[in-house]
């Protein structure tokens, strides 16, 4: 089977690893390839990531990352599924000046604390917070529940792709 990126011939190249591990259903190395190809894009480790690592992020390299995750489990992860969750909770990206900013108001916590419960990456115990552990089964993990990246990345993290995402799908012609 020969994977095509989007329309360019070097990325399918760079995709080899993570389309292969999506498609043996090896989860696990499919998240930490994920994590490679991003850092590699943005020049640094995702835990040091800003907002503005994502304001230009290639379209092409995010929409393959996201398309292979989405193909390969049948819709049950991939960033713009995690971002069509976060938008159903009432989460929306704040801009300024047409740049992405890190600010949050109550609405957008909210719907942040609701999508971190609904993707399985927290549990609320009554005196205290607790981090999951990663679930690389598809049939336990919750639907979003992968790439994940909670314990790796800030918030800007989360506000970067989410909102690349929509304006690459946007902007771009997705097959």
């Amino acid at each position: 089977m020969q994977y095509q990126a989007y329309g360019d011939d070097f990325l399918s190249k760079k995709y080899i690893r993570l389309n292969d591990c999506l498609k043996e259903n090896r989860w696990r190395e499919a998240d930490q390839e994920t994590d490679k190809l991003i850092s590699r894009v943005i020049g640094k480790e995702i835990e040091n990531s800003v907002v503005e690592d994502f304001q230009d992020f290639p379209c092409n390299h995010l929409l393959t990352i996201d398309k292979l995750w989405v193909r390969y489990s049948n819709g049950h992860f991939g960033f713009s599924i995690q971002k069509e969750i976060y938008i159903d909770f009432g989460g929306r990206f704040q801009t300024y000046n047409g740049k992405l900013t890190s600010f949050m108001n109550n609405d957008d916590q909210d719907a942040w604390n609701k999508f971190i419960h609904k993707v399985g990456w927290i549990k609320q115990k009554p005196t205290e917070v607790i981090a999951t552990e990663v679930i690389y089964d598809i049939h336990r993990a919750p639907k979003g529940h992968l790439p994940y990246w909670y314990n790796k990345a800030r918030f800007a993290f989360f506000l970067g792709v989410f909102y690349r995402i929509d304006q690459c799908k946007n902007n771009i012609s997705i097959s």
